[in-house]
């Protein structure tokens, strides 16, 4: 802290403003929210993504979009590798130690004069990035340096590269074919404490200490209970497969893994196996937003459920909220930890409703339900150590989350989002896997008061084709197929329910 007066303050003695607001971001989108708290003046928070082992995209838009709906502003994404943008070439290889252009520039797509990779990420894993960026609903999307990514020679011809061709394809559909995204359908909120100060990722990265709160303090129990859910919904995300060769290509010393990279890339082999998950399967979809225990009720009210995750402090501002939340319709799960169950009046009645394992209890408060786990946070005791949730907890979540789902995905697992469009349901679909994936879907769209018009065929607008309904009794069931890496993106027609 010094005595000199913060931006703001120091622009309004000197009788100026910003008159078009603020875009202050980061490369941790769990910084928006305090951002926007701190800052009523900041317009948009603008997230550097696809960091190297920071957020993967799901887990950062679930901040991202939670801390823009809660304080009504912007999110930007800014699809950026954090390596330096120089390229590397044939007589550099010769070179000792193996040309510093490239030992900087491993995760940074460029391309030499005729089209031809020499770093960088595949085309596939940047569209089904745009992608899930787009489809989850973020209102301003950059691609970093551009003009160097997106132009053969490293930007010295006036020609796209095959990176700089599939955007420009992605950009015609979403802001011409399919422009109409649609709102995305929140399945649930998640509410962390004020000061969690984490943001879920892999435990390996830019930073010293990526999956710790404020990057560096110990984690709790009931920070392991935010990791590990993130980790049960988008399972993997972030960690890409072991490298297969001797040595590590991502250790900028390591000058013979990076060699042999090089050397790889050069061949043209397919390296999305080994790429990290910035994107990956979504177990409950991706509409899983982040609030923090100070959202006001309204926005609360956005959401049919809500899961309590962290250590929160015994007066907690959400007290204030929940019960008119619950009486109002609205689902709540947590687990014994929370302080506020015994200011709320619910832990002498939660041993009467226990299931018959005694591991959850279910009550009804007015229309809505509060479910209680009864492991301390959601965590079976002296668990520190494990990887993942017990699988009764998963369970358990599968069973609290199910209402609220208007997808049901049976087959390989997939990223999924819907979001209600101006014609009917807007759904993307992304099969992460080197394998080509044939889901059956399931469409519920009941909670939206609408039903399924099944007398109007499926549109993809990836590859422009029809998709017909299956003949199942009494369900809306397609089937679509999806190619290793592939993406798909359909509306689904809908109409209102009938009163008679």
């Amino acid at each position: 802290m010094t005595d000199q007066p913060d931006t703001f303050e120091f622009l309004k003695q000197r009788g100026l403003n910003i008159p078009h607001g603020l875009i202050v971001g980061g490369v941790g989108p769990h910084h928006a929210h305090y951002q926007f708290e701190i800052f009523p003046e900041q317009e948009a928070f603008w997230w550097e993504c696809m960091v190297p082992g920071l957020a993967n995209a799901q887990v950062g838009m679930s901040f991202l979009r939670g801390a823009v709906r809660q304080y009504g502003r912007k999110g930007l994404a800014d699809v950026a590798p954090y390596e330096g943008k120089r390229a590397w070439h044939d007589e550099l290889m010769e070179q000792e130690p193996l040309a510093d252009e490239f030992l900087h520039c491993l995760t940074w797509a460029c391309y030499d004069e005729n089209g031809r990779k020499l770093a960088g990420y595949s085309e596939s894993l940047y569209l089904r990035v745009w992608m899930s960026l787009w489809a989850g609903g973020v209102d301003i999307m950059l691609h970093e340096d551009s003009i160097s990514t997106h132009f053969n020679a490293f930007g010295a011809k006036t020609e796209l590269s095959p990176l700089g061709r599939v955007h420009a394809d992605f950009v015609r559909m979403a802001l011409d074919e399919a422009s109409d995204r649609g709102k995305m359908i929140p399945t649930a909120a998640v509410v962390l404490p004020f000061l969690h100060g984490l943001c879920p990722a892999p435990g390996v990265g830019h930073h010293p200490h990526p999956c710790s709160p404020w990057q560096g303090m110990p984690l709790t129990r009931g920070d392991r209970s935010i990791v590990r859910f993130f980790d049960a919904a988008f399972p993997n995300h972030g960690i890409g497969h072991p490298w297969p060769y001797p040595g590590n290509p991502y250790d900028k010393a390591d000058v013979e893994a990076r060699r042999h990279f090089g050397r790889m890339m050069q061949a043209g082999c397919d390296l999305r196996p080994l790429e990290p998950r910035h994107v990956t399967a979504s177990r409950w979809g991706n509409g899983l937003d982040v609030l923090l225990d100070n959202a006001p009720l309204d926005v609360l009210r956005q959401y049919p459920a809500l899961i309590l995750l962290g250590d929160f402090e015994p007066l907690t501002p959400l007290l204030e909220h929940l019960g008119p939340y619950l009486e109002g319709g609205g689902r709540v799960l947590t687990s014994s930890a929370f302080a506020g169950l015994e200011r709320l009046g619910f832990a002498t009645k939660t041993g009467d409703a226990a299931d018959e394992d005694n591991r959850v209890c279910k009550l009804t408060v007015g229309k809505g339900s509060l479910w209680v786990l009864r492991q301390d946070h959601l965590l079976e005791p002296h668990s520190e150590g494990d990887p993942e949730f017990p699988a009764w907890v998963v369970a358990a979540l599968d069973e609290f989350l199910k209402p609220h789902r208007v997808l049901e995905v049976q087959g390989p697992p997939i990223e999924w989002c819907a979001a209600r469009s101006g014609t009917g349901l807007r759904l993307y679909l992304a099969n992460h896997s080197p394998a080509d994936a044939l889901p059956i879907l399931t469409v519920h769209p009941e909670s939206l008061g609408c039903r399924v018009d099944t007398d109007k065929s499926i549109r993809n607008h990836v590859v422009q084709n029809d998709i017909p309904w299956r003949a199942v009794e009494g369900q809306s069931t397609f089937e679509v197929k999806l190619s290793a890496w592939g993406v798909a993106l359909l509306d689904i027609p809908l109409k209102e329910e009938s009163n008679g």
